[in-house]
C-alpha cells in the first residue's frame, strides 16, 4: 500500500465535481435514477456521468475490467462509484480508495484490483462514518445508500479521512494471467463486448516481449531483423495471423486483431463471434509461433 498525496475535490460552486458511476444494474428500472437522485440531493452541483450500467449481473472480473478502461481517460479529482456487488449486505467492506489522484467508492471485493494494480500512487481507506450515509440503510441497496452518499459528501468536500478514517487492505481478485513459455503464448477469453467480440487477456506488450522483432548479424555483418509468424487458436479455430481490423479478412471470417483495450481479441467481421464461434467465457486462447520472416 502506497501513501497518496491526492488533492480533494474542491467544494467551490465555481467547480462542478465529476462522479462516475459504474454499475450492474442495467439500463432499465429505478435503481440507477435513485443512485442518481441521492447524490444530487447532497451535492447539487455535481456532474453525474454513467460509464456503464450493462456489467454482467454480478461479474465483479467484468466490472473491474471496464472500470480501468474507462477510469485512465478521465481527469484527476474524478469519483468513481463503481457497484456491482454480489456480496451486498455480508461483512464485505464499503472502501474509499485513491489512486493516482482520483477517487473510487466501492465494495471490497476486487471490483477495484485492475486499478489499483495499475495505479503509481494508492491507498484505501474503510468507509466507516455512518454520518455519510443515508439514516435507513438497507441491507440490499448499498448502491442507494451508502456509495452514492458518500461520493456526494465528498464531492461537497468532506475530506476523505472523515468519510473513512481507517486504512484498509484492498482485496484482488484470484485470475491467472497470460503467460509465456517457448514459443507459445496462452491466455483466456475475459469479456464479451456488444458485438460479440470475445476480449483476451493477452496483452500486445506480453506478446512483443515473447514475440517481438530479433536482431542477428549476417555474414555481411549487416544486422537484419525477423519477426516471429504466429497463429491464433481458440476453441475448434486456428486463425493464421493477427489482423490489423476487421477488414482484413472478408465477411463472416473470424479475425484475430489488437483491441483498444491493448489486449488480443477475436471477431467475426460483420458478425458475432460469441454465437458463431461457440467461445466462453474463459476458454482457452493460445498464440503459437510458426516460423520467421525477415522484416
Amino acid at each position: 500500500m502506497r501513501k497518496t498525496s491526492s488533492a480533494l475535490p474542491s467544494n467551490d460552486m465555481s467547480h462542478r465535481p465529476t462522479i462516475a458511476l459504474l454499475t450492474d444494474f442495467g439500463w432499465d428500472g429505478w435503481y440507477v435514477g435513485a443512485m442518481k437522485g441521492v447524490i444530487l440531493s447532497i451535492c447539487p452541483h455535481a456532474n453525474v456521468v454513467d460509464l456503464t450500467h450493462g456489467v454482467a449481473p454480478h461479474s465483479i472480473a467484468e466490472g473491474a475490467l471496464l472500470l480501468n478502461a474507462m477510469q485512465q481517460y478521465f481527469p484527476k479529482g474524478t469519483i468513481f462509484v463503481a457497484v456491482v456487488d454480489p456480496g451486498v449486505g455480508t461483512v464485505r467492506e464499503p472502501i474509499l480508495a485513491q489512486a493516482d489522484g482520483k477517487f473510487f467508492v466501492a465494495p471490497n471485493n476486487g471490483l477495484l484490483g485492475l486499478v489499483l494494480q495499475r495505479a503509481t500512487d494508492w491507498e484505501c481507506r474503510l468507509i466507516s462514518n455512518e454520518k455519510y450515509f443515508l439514516p435507513n440503510v438497507s441491507s440490499t441497496f448499498h448502491g442507494r445508500d451508502i456509495f452514492a452518499p458518500v461520493a456526494a459528501h465528498l464531492a461537497c468536500g468532506v475530506p476523505v479521512k472523515e468519510i473513512a478514517p481507517k486504512k484498509t487492505e484492498c482485496f484482488r481478485l484470484a485470475t491467472a494471467a497470460a503467460s509465456y513459455d517457448r514459443g507459445y503464448l496462452e491466455g483466456n477469453i475475459i469479456y464479451f463486448d456488444r458485438f460479440g467480440n470475445a476480449v483476451t487477456n493477452i496483452t500486445q506488450e506480453l506478446f512483443e516481449k515473447g514475440f517481438g522483432k530479433k536482431q542477428s548479424a549476417r555474414k555481411s555483418r549487416r544486422i537484419q531483423e525477423t519477426e516471429a509468424v504466429v497463429s491464433v487458436v481458440v476453441g475448434n479455430y486456428e486463425l493464421p495471423k493477427i489482423c490489423k481490423t476487421f477488414a482484413d479478412v472478408k465477411p463472416g471470417e473470424p479475425v484475430a486483431y489488437w483491441g483498444s483495450l491493448g489486449t488480443l481479441e477475436i471477431g467475426i467481421n460483420l458478425g458475432n463471434a460469441h454465437q458463431a464461434m461457440g467461445l466462453r467465457l474463459l476458454d482457452k486462447v493460445t498464440i503459437k509461433k510458426v516460423g520467421n520472416y525477415a522484416a
